[in-house]
């Protein structure tokens, strides 16, 4: 310290000569050295706990070099990408740490706590937040007046395109609640940015089939009851209309906007009064409608959730949805039919504030099993 040669490794080493710990992070892309061996050899000399971390930053993989080398100087060696590590990563690491010295555990599991704390709060919020959607998408009814010799026809295609444009702002709200929740919020969505024509894929049978319920578990869950065969065939490829990441526009053939949509909710003549047609398009009655738009919302939990803050790309859900069903797994029947008959109740339109509160609890244990 008097030489005046290396003041940075002196200020470096006098808080750990204090008795703070050491974190030592490496790139695990780059090879290893033996140029490295001094510094860390000096390091083991403080007698200091100490954690090394690999990091490996690019695409070069020198992991186990660095594994090995490690081993020889410090107390616990973990890999560790801090741009891709989920919350329970982050928390081992935490745990790991106050392993290292008697008088850490104590305060570094508080930590953990705290953090643990504070993730469930947002759980239980973001699963409110879709709670609350769900419930409007249900009950959501739209109305449009015509004149008495007005064509019906063409006010019904526009009645369910307002419908359709309704359901997705709605989702888009949730989803948007959900990012800043989890503190995400100049997040950039890929499925955001499509184009008309590229969002008819949102359309598709397939989007259908990889978040929805086949029949045979909707026929288990009791939803079926009396469905007319008609009815059996909308459930399984009908109600894809919802699946809106953008709003429709003169990019989607009308006809088949129209049909997609007439699957998922049926439009009605209310009355004829006062020279005028009353219009009504909802709510709807497709049963695996709500079940869609939960795994949807569960896939978008969980990459947001899953997301750390040093990721800087666009997510891209839409590239990623083909694995949903590997992300998420399957719910187990008890949680399917609690949903199931939330989602009745709230057909029925009564009670909405208490289904609410329900639904919210059973979406929020969803998104914890979704998280191990």
């Amino acid at each position: 310290a008097d030489s005046g040669a290396f003041p940075d490794e002196c200020r470096l080493l006098t808080p750990i000569m204090e008795g703070a710990g050491i974190l030592y992070v490496v790139d695990g892309s780059v090879p290893y050295g033996p140029e490295y061996d001094a510094e860390m050899e000096i390091l083991r000399w403080t007698g200091q706990p100490r954690l090394a971390l690999i990091n490996p930053i690019g695409t070069a993989d020198h992991i186990e070099a660095w594994r090995t080398a490690l081993g020889q100087y410090f107390n616990v060696v973990r890999v560790f990408n801090a741009v891709t590590a989920d919350f329970q990563k982050r928390v081992e690491l935490l745990r790991a740490f106050g392993q290292l010295q008697d008088e850490w555990r104590q305060p570094l599991q508080r930590a953990v706590d705290n953090l643990t704390a504070d993730r469930k709060r947002r759980r239980e919020a973001a699963a409110r937040m879709v709670a609350a959607i769900l419930a409007e998408m249900l009950t959501l009814r739209v109305q449009r007046n015509i004149g008495v010799d007005e064509d019906v026809e063409p006010a019904k295609t526009a009645i369910i395109v307002e419908y359709q444009q309704r359901i997705a702002k709605l989702e888009l709200h949730v989803r948007k609640q959900v990012e800043a929740l989890y503190d995400h919020h100049e997040l950039v969505r890929q499925e955001a940015a499509l184009q008309a024509l590229e969002a008819q894929e949102l359309f598709s049978a397939e989007a259908w089939r990889i978040f929805g319920l086949t029949r045979m578990q909707l026929l288990g869950l009791g939803a079926l009851g009396g469905a007319a065969a008609g009815g059996v065939i909308d459930l399984a490829v009908g109600g894809a209309s919802f699946l809106l990441g953008t709003l429709i526009g003169s990019g989607v053939g009308a006809a088949t906007t129209f049909l997609a949509a007439n699957r998922l909710v049926d439009v009605k003549l209310l009355d004829t009064t006062m020279g005028r047609k009353r219009l009504a398009a909802g709510p709807t009655r497709n049963r695996n409608f709500p079940h869609v738009v939960l795994g949807r919302a569960r896939l978008h939990h969980a990459l947001v959730a899953g997301r750390s803050h040093a990721q800087r790309g666009t997510l891209d859900i839409l590239e990623i949805k083909e694995q949903a069903q590997e992300l998420l797994g399957s719910l187990p029947d008890g949680a399917q039919r609690r949903l199931e008959r939330a989602f009745g109740r709230l057909r029925a339109g009564r009670e909405i504030t208490a289904i609410v509160d329900e639904l919210a609890s059973v979406i929020a244990e969803v998104f914890e099993e979704d998280e191990r």
